[in-house]
């Protein structure tokens, strides 16, 4: 049985300082090409997921994509943004499903399941998505879990950043997010930023209500962390876009956000959930932000925090011959059992 491994190219080696990284799920059909978006919006950096476990409790995009260097799942795409200057970050967790952490009774068992996909994708830069989603006593042991793991991936991968992203609500990170950066700070996981997710606020149901209480729920986290001591945390939000089912994350709510950023330096991290929703399509909450918008309305709001001026490329995408010819895919090793 020949069994072929793929890599995704080479990871960037230094990340900007402002970094804008909408979320995508690449798990729907049909497929978001990050290339697309790359060229149409000129924003080279995507936060990419959900990696999940599997029912055996290996790692899986959506629970049900192998994730590793036998797939090739994505591999081709995240080669080609790479080559174009481009790169992703790797999201672990979802609201559906198990966290990986979720499914290892060992630290060590863990680190060989990040491990794993780390090394599948060649990614330097991972982020942690952590909803509470059971009993408190056994959050915390996979906390103390997921923390141990971490401190070791990165004794293994010097060069790899880790950032938490989080739910909040209107005031900040609740109880179950503080107890997952205290674990990771009590381990010594070197914390690159703590993210919020900015969604399903009840109260806000209308713009410019929104990006209130994403600001005050960042500025809750930051309070948050400056209580804790520990230095060089960045921070960040992730609005969840469009109409929700409680509330709406309009484009005057993005423009407010920037505004925002713009005059508060500590802030390094912007993302949005979902690009998918960030068309101008009719159709299911997966596909379209439920309000009126241009394509990447949102993105073309947002880029200008991270100092992207490029103008949008309507051009084509490549042939299927040119595809053909060009495949990313590069063969490493052919194996023999």
């Amino acid at each position: 049985m020949k069994t072929a491994l793929f890599i995704a190219g080479v990871a960037c080696s230094q990340w900007p300082t402002k970094l804008l990284a909408p979320y995508v799920d690449i798990t729907i059909h049909p497929r978001f090409d990050i290339n697309i978006a790359q060229r149409q919006t000129g924003i080279q950096y995507y936060t990419i997921g959900p990696i999940i476990s599997d029912s055996s409790g290996f790692p899986a995009w959506q629970g049900n994509i192998t994730a590793n260097s036998t797939s090739g799942f994505y591999a081709s795409t995240i080669s080609n943004l790479r080559n174009n200057g481009g790169d992703v970050i790797l999201s672990f967790g979802s609201d559906d499903g198990f966290e990986i952490a979720e499914n290892c009774t060992s630290a060590d068992e863990l680190v060989t399941k990040y491990q794993s996909v780390i090394s599948a994708y060649g990614a330097n830069f991972i982020t942690i998505y952590t909803p509470f989603t059971g009993y408190l006593d056994a959050f915390q042991q996979t906390n103390d879990i997921r923390s141990q793991a971490l401190a070791t991936l990165q004794k293994n991968n010097p060069n790899l950043k880790i950032s938490f992203t989080l739910p909040s609500d209107t005031t900040g990170i609740d109880i179950h997010g503080m107890e997952v950066l205290k674990s990771a700070f009590q381990h010594n996981v070197a914390v690159t930023s703590v993210n919020i997710i900015a969604g399903n606020y009840a109260c806000c149901v209308s713009n410019g209500t929104a990006v209130k209480y994403a600001i005050s729920a960042v500025e809750g986290t930051k309070a948050y962390i400056n209580q804790t001591r520990v230095q060089n945390v960045g921070l960040g939000i992730v609005p969840v876009i469009g109409q929700n089912t409680d509330f709406v994350f309009g484009l005057d709510d993005a423009k407010q956000l920037v505004d925002y950023a713009n005059q508060n330096t500590w802030l390094s991290f912007l993302s949005y959930s979902t690009m998918n929703r960030d068309t101008n399509l009719n159709g299911t909450i997966e596909h379209s932000s439920q309000i009126p918008q241009n394509l990447f309305g949102f993105a073309t709001v947002l880029k200008s925090w991270a100092g992207i001026t490029s103008t949008t490329d309507t051009s084509p995408l490549p042939s299927a011959a040119w595809k053909a010819n060009n495949w990313i895919f590069i063969i490493l090793v052919l194996c023999y059992i």
